[in-house]
């Protein structure tokens, strides 16, 4: 519930990040995959801002304690969760396969 919860509030945010006019269904693949991995960085960045790149191993739990401090997932500073959801991209897949 919380990460249905968590995308529904970063999809709108993202717009213009993503170069979007609306959202208004579902997204590309790479840019679904902007919004989720880069939401999912920016919002553990809120959390450890020394850590350069950090690594989103417990999803349920960032989600929780994003909650417990700031209240409701509402809450969250999301200019800043957006700032990395621009900046996330995909690794490219290697040639010669």
């Amino acid at each position: 519930e919380r990460c249905r919860l968590w995308l529904e509030l970063l999809r709108p945010r993202a717009q213009f990040a993503l170069q979007l006019t609306q959202v208004s269904g579902p997204l590309p693949h790479g840019k679904e995959m902007r919004v989720q991995c880069g939401g999912l960085k920016g919002l553990q960045a809120l959390d450890a801002p020394e850590v350069a790149d950090p690594q989103v191993s417990d999803v349920a739990g960032l989600l929780a304690a994003a909650e417990e401090r700031f209240g409701t997932l509402e809450a969250v500073p999301f200019q800043d969760v957006v700032k990395f959801i621009a900046q996330f991209q995909l690794r490219r897949r290697g040639r010669g396969r």
